[in-house]
């Protein structure tokens, strides 16, 4: 019992650990380095705040975009607005200059930004991934992890186990 107490209480603060590394991460890449989506590896991770580019992502999808990725018509690109604020949008039509954008339920272009305020190309997404960590975020969630995995740890400190007794007469087959 001791044992099993212990191993959980180790897993509860071993996934505490790493959502901390995680958040560290992108605390990092957005505040410190003033990144408007966290970046690894030369891809970034872009959470779908709207419903504007359903079928293709949906509101608090996780979208991976390859930074710098080539791009034709029919494809999804990231590209930053007049405000700052990355957006994801489908490729209508793009030149050597301009590229003309549309939502993913639009059939003529919403809007025709600069080549150079595209950032990427999407290349995957982690669906609903949006809606665990934004369950994450929560301080009362990561405090709950956290002291019922110290809980669980302390209390298998002082679980002692009565060992059997080896050629007790209750047990034996004769």
């Amino acid at each position: 019992m001791q044992r099993f107490l212990n191993a959980i209480g180790k897993s509860m603060l071993t996934v505490l650990l790493i959502l901390l590394i995680g958040y560290g991460w992108a605390f990092f890449e957005m505040k410190i380095m003033l990144k408007n989506n966290p970046e690894l590896f030369g891809y970034i991770f872009y959470q779908q705040p709207d419903e504007e580019m359903i079928p293709d992502f949906n509101e608090d999808d996780v979208i991976i975009v390859k930074k710098n990725g080539e791009y034709t018509a029919g494809d999804r690109v990231m590209y930053i607005k007049d405000n700052g604020k990355s957006v994801v949008r489908t490729v209508a039509h793009t030149d050597l200059y301009s590229t003309s954008l549309k939502c993913a339920t639009c059939d003529e272009p919403s809007a025709t930004i600069d080549n150079g305020a595209v950032i990427g190309k999407a290349v995957g997404k982690i669906v609903y991934f949006g809606k665990f960590i934004n369950f994450f975020k929560q301080k009362a969630v990561l405090i709950t992890l956290a002291v019922i995995g110290f809980i669980f740890v302390v209390v298998s400190q002082y679980v002692h186990e009565t060992p059997k007794k080896i050629g007790s007469t209750e047990s034996s087959v004769e």
